[in-house]
């Protein structure tokens, strides 16, 4: 979109995904047996295939690619689900800008998959109406989404950061994420959440600044600063 801002926390929709295809003897829905041996055709995992120049390190394209592999009921979500709902800052890279996140794949409960490459495997409880299709890819709503991501983020600052943007993607609030866990308060990973919406704050912009300020937060003696919009930019002002 022009003007758009690089750092603008809403990502724009993704265009020209390309799903793969299985090989058609007959080349009428596919490359032809023959053509995927050759250089023109790439595959994304066992007997499915892409035109060699489709870019796989699109993260939308990534996650289409891995989503070929879920089964019936299952779903993306985490990082890959808030990314399919345009929430610009979970690219599915870690902190470092180039290493790969693997893309979490939820399943449903006692359903073991065999490991593979690029590919998280969540075995958990899913709720068919909590899924819905981007691109036509199964993938878990936001709130989920944030769930599954806030439960696997390690500890509470990595938590509050995804809450942080989540919310400046426009995609969640605290309060909903508060409803949300109040009804899973049994669920694996609850109170990792619930410390991380403790340290959240729905004005952050980037993680960068999140980061900044969970550091003056949980290692500095002051008072928890106020995070206020001025003149366009964000600025801190110290509270208490």
């Amino acid at each position: 979109m022009a003007g758009r801002a690089p750092w603008d926390p809403i990502r724009p929709r993704a265009r020209k995904l390309v799903r793969p295809v299985r090989p058609d003897p007959g080349g009428l829905t596919g490359p032809t047996p023959n053509q995927v041996r050759g250089p023109r055709w790439r595959a994304t995992s066992k007997g499915l295939f892409v035109p060699a120049g489709v870019d796989g390190s699109v993260p939308e394209q990534r996650v289409l690619e891995r989503s070929m592999l879920l089964p019936i009921g299952g779903a993306v979500t985490g990082w890959a689900g808030l990314l399919l709902a345009r929430a610009a800052y979970f690219d599915g890279l870690h902190p470092d800008g180039v290493t790969l996140r693997p893309v979490p794949l939820l399943v449903g409960p006692g359903q073991s998959r065999r490991p593979r490459d690029g590919i998280r495997w969540l075995q958990d409880r899913l709720d068919p109406a909590e899924v819905w299709h981007p691109h036509g890819i199964p993938a878990a709503r936001p709130l989920r989404s944030l769930f599954d991501e806030m439960r696997a983020a390690g500890d509470e600052r990595r938590a509050a950061v995804a809450m942080d943007m989540a919310a400046a993607a426009e995609v969640a609030t605290i309060r909903r994420m508060r409803d949300y866990i109040a009804a899973r308060s049994g669920w694996t990973g609850v109170p990792l959440v619930r410390r991380g919406l403790d340290l959240a704050d729905e004005c952050s912009r980037s993680p960068g600044e999140s980061r900044t300020r969970l550091v003056w937060i949980l290692e500095t003696p002051y008072p928890r600063p106020a995070v206020t919009r001025a003149s366009g930019t964000w600025v801190w002002r110290c509270s208490g």
